[in-house]
């Protein structure tokens, strides 16, 4: 079951570079050093409100690039977290449905059955 869950948890599509839906939407990511990398698109067209990218991997709308090191954002997202709050803090964080969607996403495309 908590299994199950953890796949639920990513509600998103996964695609490569060059499918996405609209124009525009690109999604970016911060990795180590302060660089940025495209980690998808976001397929709703709509102004989000929300907190990207980490809010992104729990979201339908993501359209989450195959080829992108993910668990890379993953990493630095909870090194971001646990200097912002501290690392008990952090670890909560990292169970929030948020931080389990990006480690779903993470799952599926390791697993290959996707397509």
């Amino acid at each position: 079951k908590e299994a199950g869950d953890l796949l639920e948890a990513f509600a998103g599509k996964i695609i490569k570079q060059g499918e996405e839906s609209l124009d525009g939407q690109a999604l970016f990511a911060p990795v180590k050093d302060s660089k940025l990398i495209k980690i998808g698109s976001c397929g709703s067209g709509k102004s989000c409100l929300l907190n990207p990218p980490l809010s992104c991997y729990g979201c339908k709308s993501l359209e989450a690039f195959e080829d992108v090191d993910h668990s890379e954002v993953l990493d630095q997202m909870l090194v971001n977290a646990k200097e912002t709050f501290g690392e008990k803090h952090a670890l909560e964080l990292a169970q929030s449905k948020h931080y389990l969607a990006a480690g779903a996403l993470i799952k599926v495309i390791e697993g290959g059955e996707y397509e």
